[in-house]
């Protein structure tokens, strides 16, 4: 089907099988979108597609069973990708859990091995089936839009933003059920090493730090000066001498902000971190409850209708607890 530019593929109740050889037979494709809500798989069922050479493709949609077996290998040729999102069973809104398998059983599907994790003498099981590996050094120019649920979430690296200079809005969701995967960033993850083009795996036997990280003097933060929005939900813990690092450090521009289920930090650090930090941030979004009385008078948070003539930050902060989002707050400066 070489003249073949759009593709959707859409089923609300019935398996989604995409032929293995399907993209390499569609080289002209610019927009494909293929939906199967996947509520239960395993690991070992899953038959990746044949990576293909998608140049002119500039819209992935990928969800359920298009999205677990899609090989990465693609993206090395699609550089004029606009939007991207592979995700599960989540709807936009993100409102319910998706499922993603034991992390372990997850590294094991893609050859993952963490090699702190077993003795010299401790035979490492080998997977029966080994899907394309994430590497996520892929150089995507054009890239505006990513969003990613599930299992892809999770084992997401922020050091692949080095590759995505014109991103604007990233949306990750690990939320999977009661037994969450817990994401607790540190500098390793605001680091990637200085002069490489491609990133080495935490599990290469050739690292010589034996825990995996990366020193900040040899290697260059990672920065996404385009991202104007964030949206991450689920269990990312920040220490509260994180946010600012992260936020101010990583993504110097963003606009709005949503964070949901997030572990370590109150909506007082966010304030301080306005406060220490002034940015660009114009919308915050926070999934907690309202502060008492006496926390917003410490920290100087009043409603935005009260702040008359008063001097404020730019930015405008609301807090969601239970779906119902509050009235508009506003931040007085000093």
């Amino acid at each position: 089907m070489p003249r073949l530019t759009h593709f959707p593929l859409i089923t609300d109740c019935l398996r989604l099988v995409i032929d293995p050889r399907l993209f390499q037979h569609c080289p002209n494709l610019r927009i494909f979108n293929a939906s199967y809500i996947t509520v239960h798989y395993r690991c070992q069922d899953i038959d990746p597609c044949q990576p293909a050479r998608l140049n002119r493709l500039v819209s992935l949609g990928l969800t359920g069973w298009s999205a677990l077996t899609f090989n990465t290998a693609t993206l090395e040729s699609t550089e004029n990708l606009v939007s991207f999102k592979i995700i599960l069973s989540c709807d936009y809104d993100y409102d319910e859990m998706c499922f993603a398998p034991p992390i372990d059983e997850l590294k094991q599907s893609y050859g993952i091995q963490d090699s702190l994790a077993h003795s010299e003498d401790e035979p490492v099981e080998t997977p029966a089936t080994s899907r394309p590996r994430w590497t996520w050094d892929w150089w995507l120019p054009n890239l505006t839009t990513l969003t990613m649920v599930g299992e892809f979430a999770i084992l997401f690296e922020f050091k692949m933003l080095h590759g995505y200079p014109a991103l604007e809005t990233l949306i990750l969701c690990i939320s999977t059920g009661d037994e969450w995967p817990t994401w607790i960033l540190s500098e390793d993850d605001l680091f990637f090493p200085k002069g490489s083009d491609s990133n080495t795996d935490s599990d290469d036997e050739s690292n010589d730090d034996p825990s995996g990280s990366t020193s900040p003097s040899t290697a260059e933060i990672v920065v996404a000066p385009a991202v104007k929005e964030l949206w991450l939900q689920g269990r990312w813990i920040f220490g509260p001498d994180m946010l600012s690092s992260f936020l101010n450090g990583m993504f110097p521009n963003l606009d709005e902000l949503k964070g949901k289920d997030w572990g370590g930090v109150q909506a007082q650090d966010f304030i301080g971190m306005i406060r220490t930090h002034p940015s660009k941030l114009n919308r915050l979004l926070l999934d907690v409850e309202e502060p008492s009385l006496e926390v917003m008078k410490e920290c100087r948070i009043i409603l935005k209708d009260a702040a008359g003539e008063r001097d404020v930050f730019p930015v405008r902060v609301w807090f969601v607890e239970e779906g119902r989002i509050s009235d508009e707050y506003v931040v007085l400066t000093p």
